[in-house]
């Protein structure tokens, strides 16, 4: 049940998102769309719930991935600043010097009541990463080397019945926006799909299901604001021919 019109919106563009619903509904699982949960019913276990619409579905578990707020109990009469979440600035670094943070439990800003959770165990590895080499960079009096978390471009990976995606950035920008443009592959019956999103030449989108071997290397251009306007018509070939990217490529590592 989600009151979302598709699957998983925080990964997924709704037509990426098609080819989850379809395979989980080949393999025996009901979607209910564009609906809540009003009430719970068991005493002590669940034996039933009910939707907004009025109807009752039967079932011995849920699984809830809505609300969710971390657990800070532990921050709380200490010098953090807590909101919902915790809060850090954009080198992960709480209200305490020295102290630093990453995963579902902190919020990204300036602010202790946004919170931004990472959604994936490889986003969370990210953060972590992350932090760790600003301590290092701060014990080292390196603050100018410090890493700044851009939160919005983690990469998202996800698996159902065997099927992989992966995306990153910006996925739903309106096409019509100026200087967008989306690149489309797609072979639904082997299901295979790549989406590109450029903003002004430069990958500003990615949302691949099935083969995503390439995935990374679209990341590094997105990363690195490379323009791609001489090659874009190669990006959606699949697959993307190396010799094409990798001077590309070489150029972002020399930045």
């Amino acid at each position: 049940v989600t009151k979302d019109k598709t699957l998983l919106p925080g990964v997924l563009d709704e037509r990426g998102s098609r080819y989850y619903e379809k395979l989980f509904r080949e393999n025996g699982v009901d979607i209910v769309f564009e609906k809540e949960i009003v009430e719970i019913f068991g005493n002590g276990d669940v034996k039933a719930i009910k939707l907004d619409s009025g109807k009752v579905i039967g079932c011995g578990i849920i699984i809830v991935d809505r609300f969710y707020r971390p657990n800070i109990k532990f921050c709380e009469d200490t010098l953090l600043k807590t909101g919902q979440s915790l809060c850090v600035d954009e080198y992960l670094q709480t209200a305490v010097e020295n102290i630093f943070a990453a995963g579902d439990v902190i919020g990204i800003s300036g602010s202790a009541e946004f919170f931004d959770r990472p959604g994936s165990w490889d986003a969370a590895a990210g953060q972590g990463r992350i932090a760790g080499l600003n301590i290092v960079r701060k014990l080292e009096n390196r603050q100018q080397e410090m890493e700044i978390m851009d939160h919005v471009s983690e990469p998202k990976k996800l698996e159902f019945f065997h099927l992989n995606a992966v995306s990153f950035g910006r996925n739903e920008i309106a096409a019509q926006d100026p200087g967008v443009e989306e690149l489309y592959f797609e072979q639904e019956e082997e299901n295979r799909y790549k989406k590109i999103i450029l903003k002004d030449s430069k990958v500003a989108g990615y949302v691949g299901i099935g083969d995503v071997s390439g995935s990374d290397d679209f990341f590094r251009l997105m990363q690195r604001q490379v323009d791609v306007a001489a090659i874009k018509e190669k990006l959606i070939a699949e697959p993307v021919d190396a010799e094409t990217l990798k001077p590309y490529l070489e150029e972002t590592t020399a930045l």
